[in-house]
């Protein structure tokens, strides 16, 4: 069971269309689950309510490039109200068109790994970067550091992560949420999200593959 975690903030009009690409093409078992990223606390639920789409009560307003915590909101909500399902995609307002096939192309890439991404980069010393969410990371690199409990962290791009459930359980053991609740509330890392899941993923022993 494929689960979509999609990051919005205007537009519900867009918001529609987007879901309903989702599931033409892919099926209208697969699930989804919004988060609002905008100001208006009411936006995508009459959406979510029509097109039956789960809405993540975790959901915050998150300035551009600082949307780190959204997948962390909807992995925990996703946990906490036990709902089933085998890998869970994250896709942001942008991505309007997911082909058909892909749940199952999905099946093939896992073999064998807990998670799939565009890019996969490993970060061992802030002199040999020119990745520009990397740098910023490194800038914080003293505050992080006792979070991840590491030398060294890892980047990826963004839309289309895909963890399988397992280790969105073992990722979700580790994190010290009180720690992650204050380093969200200070950070100015970019791009964070690019960085934290895949990081902690590899941390818990997942073996991680890039697509």
């Amino acid at each position: 069971m494929l689960c979509f975690a999609l990051l919005a903030h205007q537009d519900e009009k867009a918001l529609l269309q987007q879901i309903r690409n989702i599931r033409k093409y892919n099926g209208h078992h697969v699930k989804i689950v919004l988060y609002n990223g905008g100001k208006n606390p009411n936006f995508g639920k009459k959406v979510c309510k029509t097109a039956n789409v789960m809405y993540c009560p975790h959901s915050r307003p998150l300035a551009w490039g600082k949307t780190g915590r959204s997948h962390y909101d909807v992995m925990r909500w996703l946990e906490e109200n036990k709902v089933k399902y085998d890998y869970l995609a994250v896709l942001d307002s942008d991505v309007l068109f997911v082909r058909g096939g892909l749940e199952k192309w999905l099946e093939k890439q896992l073999n064998g790994y807990d998670c799939v991404l565009p890019v996969f980069r490993h970060e061992t010393a802030p002199e040999t970067t020119t990745w520009t969410p990397g740098t910023t990371m490194w800038k914080e690199w003293s505050r992080w550091k006792p979070f991840f409990n590491s030398s060294h962290f890892y980047g990826t791009f963004n839309p289309l992560q895909v963890y399988r459930h397992g280790i969105i359980r073992s990722m979700l053991a580790r994190i010290d949420k009180s720690k992650l609740e204050r380093l969200l509330r200070d950070t100015k890392v970019f791009a964070l999200d690019e960085m934290i899941y895949i990081t902690t993923a590899v941390l818990c022993g997942g073996r991680c593959k890039e697509y």
